[in-house]
């Protein structure tokens, strides 16, 4: 029983997933976690590289869980530009119930 319920959850997380509003709000906050993010790590990065804080390979020295604070900045960065795809492609590139027909 435990598996046709896993099989059910899964098609109602795809069949919602096909919709228009919940692609728009997906991408609306990868958009938004992505951009404060950067923002906030960007932050910590201009600060070590103006004050000189390097380390000999020339990443920040600040590091979070042993990962250079640089590497997040990527990681949002990415996160944000996913985030805006996903936004912009749920805007414009879904059309839930019109059929777009080709004029002669």
């Amino acid at each position: 029983m435990k598996a046709k319920n896993t099989l059910n959850s899964s098609i109602t997380i795809l069949h919602y997933l096909r919709q228009r509003k919940i692609i728009i709000i997906i991408g609306a906050v990868l958009f938004t976690i992505g951009l404060i993010g950067a923002i906030i790590i960007g932050s910590i990065v201009i600060n070590d590289t103006a004050d000189n804080r390097l380390t000999p390979n020339g990443y920040p020295e600040t590091e979070f869980l042993g990962i250079s604070a640089f590497s997040y900045e990527y990681a949002f960065v990415f996160t944000t530009i996913l985030g805006l795809f996903v936004l912009s492609g749920g805007l414009f590139g879904m059309d839930s119930k019109k059929k777009i027909k080709l004029q002669k």
